[in-house]
């Protein structure tokens, strides 16, 4: 014996009710979830794809001899690089001479160039390197105070966007580099090994 229309179509609309408070509770059951007991993991996660560190080279200290004379110095070295010609042709016309990839700048420059990153925050970047000028066979005096010499490096963090890009204005410190102190040498000292 077949159901009246009207007691078919009340079981099917039940069975379509069941079936979507089911479905709710299971998307509020996930909200809850992924909100309440999983937020910590996945935003650490978010903030480690999204941060990226980097290291901020400390400027190793100088050598003197016990008359003053420099023995060893160290300076930094600024190198421009780009990816393409646009980043390349805006930081030509702020410097007003032309440019190779890879040229070194002066630490004056780089801050001309703050506009050049803005407007191409993943395609121009500074490459930084320690020139160590040293009198020859002084190789043992600088293992010898390398604690003293080496300095202590700092750290930065920047934010990038899901395509790598760095974004502008993210940048941060998190400790400051401490140079090497320097060391005078006692007379003869340089001679000794």
């Amino acid at each position: 014996m077949e159901e009246p229309d009207g007691q078919s179509f009340r079981k099917r609309s039940g069975w379509i009710i069941i079936a979507v408070l089911i479905w709710t509770a299971l998307c509020f059951g996930s909200v809850v979830y992924f909100s309440i007991f999983k937020r910590k993991e996945y935003q650490k996660i978010s903030l480690e794809t999204a941060w990226r560190q980097g290291k901020i080279p400390a400027l190793r200290g100088s050598i003197y001899a016990s008359d003053g004379t420099v023995l060893a110095s160290s300076k930094l070295e600024f190198f421009l690089f780009w990816k393409n010609d646009k980043a390349k042709s805006a930081a030509e016309r702020i410097f007003g001479r032309s440019l190779t990839n890879g040229s070194e700048i002066s630490g004056k420059e780089i801050s001309l160039l703050r506009e050049v990153f803005q407007e191409h925050p993943s395609e121009i970047w500074v490459e930084t390197r320690e020139r160590r000028t040293s009198t020859p066979g002084l190789e043992h005096i600088e293992k010898k105070y390398d604690s003293v010499l080496k300095g202590e490096d700092g750290l930065f963090v920047v934010m990038h966007d899901r395509y790598g890009r760095k974004v502008p204005g993210s940048l941060k410190i998190i400790r400051k580099q401490v140079p090497g102190r320097s060391v005078t040498l006692a007379p003869g000292e340089e001679k000794s090994e």
